[in-house]
């Protein structure tokens, strides 16, 4: 969610970059999109951003990224992980 509000369409890599600082929690629903959102904020820190994660299985990739808060949904359904907001 940036500032409140969800992102309905894909953004440009650019212009998502360029609005990083503004993200205040990322949903990650598998592990592929937790690696590739770990190189993301590996190049470009935001230690802001909360991870919520649907599972430890989604979870592990993102261990790396040093700077960010991980967050794991106490059961692997969207329910749960919603209830981390």
């Amino acid at each position: 969610f940036t500032r409140g509000s969800a992102l309905s369409q894909p953004a440009d890599p650019a212009s998502a970059l360029a609005h990083l600082a503004e993200i205040d929690a990322v949903l990650v629903h598998s592990p592929r999109a937790a690696a590739l959102l770990a190189e993301v904020l590996t190049a470009h820190p935001a230690p802001r951003i909360r991870l919520l994660a649907l599972s430890e299985a989604v979870a592990t990739p993102l261990r790396s990224v040093k700077s960010s808060q991980i967050v794991v949904a106490p059961f692997p359904n969207e329910a749960s992980r919603l209830n981390l907001l």
